[in-house]
Formats: structure tokens, sequence, C-alpha cells
């Protein structure tokens, strides 16, 4: 279960910021 759990961290972390980073960028470029 724990294998599982840090496997899934692993891959949706970097998503996650991928989508953060990807929305600040659109916001900041539009100013």
């Amino acid at each position: 279960m724990m294998v599982v759990f840090v496997v899934t961290t692993t891959i949706i972390c970097p998503v996650i910021t991928g989508i953060i980073a990807n929305y600040l960028y659109d916001k900041f470029k539009c100013i």
C-alpha cells in the first residue's frame, strides 16, 4: 500500500506543479 502511495505521489506531484506553472505563466504573460 505504501509503495502505491509513493508511486502515485511521484507521478502526480510533477503534473500538478506543471499545471500550476502553466497557469501562472499564462497569467503573467497577459499582463
